[in-house]
């Protein structure tokens, strides 16, 4: 039989195949299992996230079209009721320990010449089908979740995530959030929060931020800025306004 060394036939060889057996020995993954294993269960469930999928019956005809390349992936022609049982049976912490392990090996490749970790802070509204997903209501005919993830920057992979309801705040999310020392956040103006802001610095981080055009300040002192970096001013300024008056009650 001819050789067919797919895309995705080189993306699995990213995933440890003796490592991922010792895990599945774990948790007992393949006790009493004939043909489908775990491995099959893991190639067939990549492959219906990575050609987007809608259910199990659109997966297992994707992967029957082409059977032929499935010998060399290592899986064979499913059925759905198969794939079913496999997911409702098997133990998910066969792959939450496989994530972690290619978590771990993913940390330490440096993207950014920071001195400090730089960790990137957003929120994003998925969409959900109200009739499918009656909990997920947003407005009076929408249904969504959030997401709010927190990015790595110098590892490029997320670090936090957390999916609550559409109506959260984001600012709400972040007040719980766990802030590494000596580090960097970059977020938006949707987290412009002053009282916030001062928790981060007294737990020795720093932050990167825009601010809101009706924000009342007053400038102390003036830098001389690198316009050629892209920097177009460098000021020291003091907040004014009801902000200030939040941020004194805060304090106190």
């Amino acid at each position: 039989m001819s050789h067919y060394d797919t895309i995705f036939h080189q993306f699995n060889q990213l995933i440890p195949r003796g490592k991922f057996k010792e895990i599945v020995d774990r948790f007992h993954g393949d006790y009493k299992v004939r043909s489908f294993h775990c491995w099959a269960q893991l190639v067939a469930l990549l492959y219906g996230q990575l050609t987007g999928q809608h259910s199990l019956r659109d997966l297992v005809t994707a992967l029957r079209s082409c059977h032929r390349k499935l010998y060399h992936l290592g899986i064979r022609a499913i059925s759905r009721s198969t794939l079913s049982d496999a997911n409702g049976l098997r133990p998910a912490e066969i792959y939450e320990a496989l994530f972690y392990h290619l978590y771990g090996l993913c940390k330490g490749r440096k993207h950014f010449r920071f001195t400090l970790p730089l960790r990137i802070l957003d929120a994003t509204v998925i969409p959900l089908c109200l009739s499918v997903f009656p909990w997920a209501k947003f407005r009076r005919r929408k249904g969504a979740i959030k997401l709010h993830a927190v990015l790595d920057a110098d590892n490029q992979i997320p670090s936090f995530a957390v999916v609550t309801s559409a109506r959260v705040h984001e600012i709400n999310v972040a007040r719980d959030m766990h802030i590494l020392p000596d580090s960097i956040i970059v977020f938006d103006r949707a987290y412009l929060d002053f009282c916030w802001l001062k928790a981060i610095h007294l737990q020795g981080a720093y932050f990167v931020t825009r601010i809101k055009r009706n924000t009342q300040y007053r400038v102390l002192d003036r830098q001389k800025a690198n316009r050629v970096s892209g920097i177009t001013s460098d000021q020291t300024i003091r907040v004014t306004g009801a902000h200030a008056e939040v941020l004194s009650i805060a304090l106190r």
